[in-house]
């Protein structure tokens, strides 16, 4: 099953394997089995391309970009969602109250559970940490002037069954309004004097 691919995935894992993109495109040519001029496989390093074939570091670091277009459960988290995602997770809860909502749950969640909603996510939305934590921070503080009512927590704001076998995300509803350009603006407070 394919997926769709984050290009900064793509780009930190060919950086990772000490490629450039150049490089990469050539071994990917050689893989596929196209016909390369002469002059670049001349340009190829030998640990990567000798005598007229592949090296095996080759074919793995080949293998290894390409496991980036398919869906795999076994994917390494870190490569998912940053190397830094345990920091960010904990930024993304410290947004929400700590205290119970009034729905009687709190506001806030274990970040495994958080964290595993999270994993689904980035297999779903294409959106950075950046524009995650901005997002969160809209929605906690437009429920915060009323109190935080009818607010989703922590784990059912990125994802929610609604009982039909719908997933809904408000966090990428969300996401999306940050990346077109909105941003939480409180509400006008007017006062009147009594006499």
């Amino acid at each position: 099953m394919k997926k769709k691919l984050k290009q900064v995935s793509l780009f930190n894992k060919i950086k990772s394997l000490k490629l450039t993109f150049n490089v990469y495109v050539i071994l990917y040519r050689i893989y596929q089995k196209e016909t390369v001029e002469q002059s670049l496989l001349d340009k190829l390093p030998t640990a990567l391309y000798s005598d007229g074939k592949l090296t095996e570091y080759s074919i793995k670091a080949l293998e290894s970009i390409d496991a980036l277009f398919t869906t795999n459960k076994n994917i390494k988290v870190d490569e998912l969602m940053g190397a830094e995602y345990k920091i960010n997770i904990e930024k993304y809860l410290k947004t929400f109250p700590s205290e119970k909502l009034p729905s009687g749950k709190y506001a806030r969640a274990n970040s495994k559970n958080v964290e595993v909603n999270f994993k689904w996510f980035f297999n779903e939305y294409d959106y950075s940490w950046e524009t995650i934590l901005k997002a969160t921070d809209m929605y906690v503080q437009e429920y915060k002037q009323n109190n935080y009512n009818y607010m989703r927590t922590a784990v059912y704001f990125i994802r929610k069954d609604d009982g039909t076998r719908t997933v809904l995300s408000d966090l990428a509803d969300y996401c999306n309004r940050v990346e077109d350009g909105e941003s939480y603006s409180s509400p006008k407070i007017f006062k009147t004097t009594v006499i």
